[in-house]
């Protein structure tokens, strides 16, 4: 893996790593980011084929589903070794996360600050802008899932914590899968999966391990971007292509709430293009 530090002389400043692939001498440049609590392969959980090649299904939760099964190849591997047998001519640029995969402190140990979006959003803008540099990079393409679905978003409209307007600029198109919002994250809702106020240990301060250290404390998400509508401002940037997927058994974020969020951002941009997994 490459490392390059990104946020240079600022207090977030990091050293990132990060992996190039696919066509380098491409002046199109894609960046996939990760889930929360993965890495750069982005493992994830494919169905299960019996030894007819149909699917295995039993009763989970009062419904037949499809059993799934966790590999050892991850989504993003697979995404790039298509790519590269299709020849696609797009340099690839797979980070791992700070305080993800091997984004560590040079003594190998976690950053003990909580990571924001705004500052993992930071992190990656900043790494594409150097490697923009050193490569004449034309155009731009953003792969992000859950948590880094959200990043990718963060970056196209520049609310980040580190600032490159012309970077941004080259941005051409979002692909989002199963993104996460601020205002899941911040919902009070009991019977959501996943939100800040089922995990206390986020609102007091305290270092969240379970997904690596990827949030701030309550000053700066409950009170700040619960009223910031991150899917309006970037179906509102011109010129971007986005793809939108978003599953019928997302566990982070209900079907429900991934359509009302994408009914909204086709108000504003109905050129959307969206897909549900099922």
């Amino acid at each position: 893996m490459y490392k390059k530090i990104v946020q240079r002389g600022t207090k977030n400043e990091f050293p990132l790593r990060y992996t190039l692939e696919g066509n380098l001498e491409s002046k199109n440049l894609m960046v996939m980011i990760h889930g929360g609590g993965m890495d750069h392969h982005e493992k994830g959980f494919y169905p299960t084929f019996d030894e007819n090649g149909k699917p295995v299904k039993k009763m989970i939760n009062g419904k037949m589903k499809t059993v799934l099964t966790k590999q050892h190849i991850g989504n993003y591997d697979r995404m790039v070794g298509e790519l590269e047998t299709i020849g696609a001519d797009t340099l690839i640029v797979r980070v791992d996360l700070r305080n993800h995969g091997e984004s560590l402190l040079p003594n190998g140990e976690m950053d003990k600050r909580d990571s924001s979006v705004l500052r993992l959003a930071g992190d990656i803008l900043d790494l594409i802008h150097q490697i923009e540099e050193e490569r004449e990079i034309e155009n731009i393409d953003l792969v992000g899932t859950c948590i880094g679905g959200l990043i990718a978003e963060c970056i196209a409209t520049g609310t980040t914590t580190y600032n490159h307007e012309d970077t941004v600029e080259k941005i051409r198109s979002l692909f989002l899968n199963c993104p996460l919002s601020f205002q899941a994250l911040t919902s009070t809702d009991p019977t959501d999966t996943f939100n800040y106020h089922k995990n206390k240990e986020i609102l007091t301060g305290k270092q969240f391990t379970k997904m690596k250290g990827m949030f701030e404390g309550k000053e700066t998400f409950l009170e700040g971007l619960e009223h910031l509508n991150m899917p309006e401002l970037v179906a509102s940037v011109p010129n971007l292509k986005i793809f939108y997927l978003f599953g019928a058994d997302d566990r982070l974020l209900k079907q429900e709430k991934s359509t009302a969020i994408l009914k909204e951002m086709l108000k504003v941009n109905p050129n959307i293009e969206y897909y549900k997994m099922t």
